[in-house]
């Protein structure tokens, strides 16, 4: 890890462990890093590999110049935020996935967020952009989307002109033309706002064919269309045909996704590997379906950095 980032990541998620074991004591409250480089997952018996402890095992498990690079964008380049517009990529991921943008097959974000509103907020032209968990799909300024959400779109509406009178301290709500996300994370009591908007949803759809899916502090509402994260990661690793896949991500919506790249790599034989981001917040299905650890956006960013070293020669110049 650069020092920078290590500086950084011993003010944001923890401290450096003492007495006879090595390595972080991360600041969440399950995930731990243990002595051998792995990390331990709450009262659960799983042991995950961190990331950034195992990277020449991953450099022989995954071919680096022809793989593919898929990334979420809130939780695991950005850190999460108490509102989505405060939310910014950290510079460091910015600069890196340029530089992959260049090298890779494809390099690409998975995101909840419009397809447009995530590309303005990575600010990487010739990366792919996938917007509202796959219902959206940027590139090369070409904005796809797909048309049985659209047809959707005023029951969304409905359902939003429905609950946004109700809304409470803390509580928000975001429209993102083809989805609406409800925010409570500033809420006084998450939880109780959590299960109240529950509540309110539920009366508002009704018969629409929409439906409701929590992640990380919010609960969205997209249409009843067979599409997430997962089979959008599926058509882009079919088009792009990689060398392999590295998929990271966050929340459980990306659990998904996971379960894609794992199955994209049986079906092509080939390198198939995914990262979790830990956290307080990460639900277990994430993280018992990782590969691999890491413990917040900071080591992500160090990731596609040492990522982009191992690509580049001491001169700049592509390895290989």
């Amino acid at each position: 890890m650069d020092l920078p980032c290590e500086e950084a990541l011993l003010g944001f998620v923890g401290k450096r462990n003492t007495g006879n074991a090595s390595g972080w004591r991360l600041g969440l409250r399950h995930p731990q890093l243990t002595a051998s480089g792995t990390v331990s997952l709450g009262m659960t018996p799983m042991l995950k590999p961190h990331l950034l402890s195992h990277l020449e095992e991953f450099e022989t498990r995954m071919p680096l110049r022809s793989m593919a690079l898929l990334t979420d964008l809130d939780g695991t380049i950005s850190p999460i935020a108490p509102h989505p517009q405060r939310a910014a990529v950290l510079p460091g991921c910015r600069t890196a996935l340029h530089q992959l943008s260049r090298l890779l097959p494809l390099v690409a974000c998975v995101s909840g967020r419009p397809a447009m509103a995530a590309a303005g907020m990575v600010d990487v032209p010739a990366m792919v952009y996938v917007g509202n968990h796959g219902l959206e799909h940027l590139a090369e300024g070409c904005l796809v989307t797909d048309q049985r959400a659209l047809v959707l779109a005023p029951d969304l509406a409905a359902v939003a002109s429905s609950v946004q009178p109700d809304l409470q301290d803390g509580e928000t709500l975001e429209m993102k033309g083809v989805s609406l996300t409800l925010h409570f994370r500033t809420a006084p009591n998450p939880l109780r706002a959590r299960n109240r908007l529950l509540s309110l949803l539920n009366q508002a759809i009704g018969e629409r064919a929409l439906r409701v899916r929590e992640g990380r502090m919010v609960i969205e509402v997209l249409p009843e269309v067979p599409v997430d994260k997962g089979t959008a990661t599926q058509g882009l690793l079919a088009r792009s045909s990689p060398g392999g896949a590295v998929y990271l991500g966050d929340d459980r919506t990306d659990v998904s996704a996971f379960e894609a790249v794992h199955r994209w790599g049986r079906e092509q034989r080939k390198p198939a590997l995914c990262v979790a981001v830990a956290s307080s917040e990460a639900p277990e299905a994430l993280l018992s379906s990782a590969d691999y650890v890491v413990a917040g956006p900071l080591e992500v960013c160090s990731f596609l950095n040492w990522t982009v070293r191992q690509m580049m020669g001491p001169g700049g110049g592509v390895v290989g």
